[in-house]
């Protein structure tokens, strides 16, 4: 069982939206900063739980992480990195800048 499978998915979401020539660069984008403001939110809630929680990234073999470091200004990036998304994306389900200034964090 892989661990944190929000997180693992939105690693997934990245890597297929950089690999995927069939979207535009802006439309890359923008889903690379959605993806990784929920890893962000995702990380979030076990380290909220936990303190000391593995972080995953676009890089990171899920199955050999440890939980030996303080994640918390990885989680910040990644949550920061979605107040750069516009106040109305146009389409219900999607994050927007508004969701990552009212984080808790």
């Amino acid at each position: 069982m892989r661990p944190f499978p929000g997180a693992t998915a939105t690693i997934n979401v990245c890597n297929q939206a950089l690999a995927d020539g069939t979207i535009s660069q802006d439309q890359a984008a923008s889903f690379i900063k959605q993806a990784r403001t929920l890893r962000g939110w995702y990380h979030f809630e076990a380290w909220r739980m936990w303190i000391m929680v593995p972080y995953l990234d676009e890089t990171t073999d899920p199955f050999a992480v440890t939980n030996t470091e303080d994640i918390s200004d990885k989680i910040l990036a990644d949550i920061t990195e979605g107040t750069t998304l516009p106040d109305d994306m146009d389409q219900v389900g999607r994050f927007q800048w508004n969701c990552c200034k009212s984080a808790p964090c």
